[in-house]
């Protein structure tokens, strides 16, 4: 049986046209060995950019989120066109698409003079949507055939808005569903990290560094073989190398050193 990989990008290892190609080299070189599905966070920033966008609205400030939503769209476009050049219309009328719903969401913000938790996930969940798209135009670039999957529309959870939990058992048969049709044909599937689907069908996210709960959510429903989270330092640090210059890397963790590292406030 091939074996079967999760690899999970942060929005700093998407920060920029150049990053994105990296990240698809290194996925089309573990494409030769398995199958591989990537897992992706928003573009660095571009979350604060929707949170602030959403915030600006919700104290009626039109204006400042509606320009704070174009540059997030222009970001994106720029982005593909580097990746892409005149080629991937469908990505950019995909881009487009979920821009202008952003706008009627701000726009919706403010002429409720409300910004509900619910409504805040749905914003604020269109970072990754765009993201995987340009991940998946990078690997067509190098010859992968791939897929963008938004994951609200298959990874079941709770409606515990802005902290959803997904739920176990339906959750592992939706992303199967999902994921394992692209796989049998020999595509890699691109999915959002940090977002799911509620049980009225409704946007959740996972909390803030959801994408890796996504990633190894989806493996463990799968039966991957691995998980690999990519980032953009050395390996997790006995403390925190910006404030601690001498900090090291440690070579290797067990899980209860590493939950324990967690609970005392590492931000791994």
């Amino acid at each position: 049986m091939q074996r079967t990989e999760v690899h999970k990008f942060g929005g700093t290892s998407l920060a920029s046209a150049e990053r994105f190609a990296s990240a698809a080299s290194l996925v089309s070189e573990a494409r030769s060995k398995t199958d591989v599905i990537v897992v992706a966070s928003a573009m660095a920033g571009v979350t604060d950019e929707l949170v602030s966008a959403a915030s600006a609205a919700a104290r009626g400030d039109k204006d400042r989120g509606e320009e704070l939503i174009r540059g997030i769209h222009a970001r994106h476009l720029k982005t593909l066109s580097l990746l892409a050049g005149d080629g991937e219309e469908a990505t950019r009328a995909d881009l487009d698409r979920i821009s202008r719903e952003l706008s009627d969401l701000i726009s919706g913000v403010v002429l409720l003079g409300q910004l509900t938790p619910r409504t805040l996930d749905r914003i604020i969940a269109a970072g990754e949507k765009l993201s995987v798209r340009l991940f998946a135009v990078a690997l067509r670039g190098l010859g992968v055939s791939a897929s963008a999957l938004d994951a609200d529309t298959f990874l079941e959870t709770d409606d515990n808005f802005g902290r959803a939990n997904p739920l176990g058992g339906v959750a592992d048969r939706t992303i199967a569903a999902a994921v394992r049709p692209l796989l049998e044909v020999g595509e890699v599937p691109v999915v959002t990290g940090f977002c799911g689907h509620a049980p009225d069908g409704a946007t959740t996210t996972l909390g803030r560094g959801g994408s890796d709960l996504t990633a190894t959510y989806i493996a463990s429903a799968i039966g991957a073989d691995e998980v690999t989270i990519w980032t953009d330092v050395d390996g997790v640090y006995s403390a925190d190398p910006r404030v601690i210059p001498e900090a090291r890397v440690i070579p290797q963790l067990n899980y209860r050193e590493a939950a324990e590292m967690s609970f005392y406030g590492a931000k791994v």
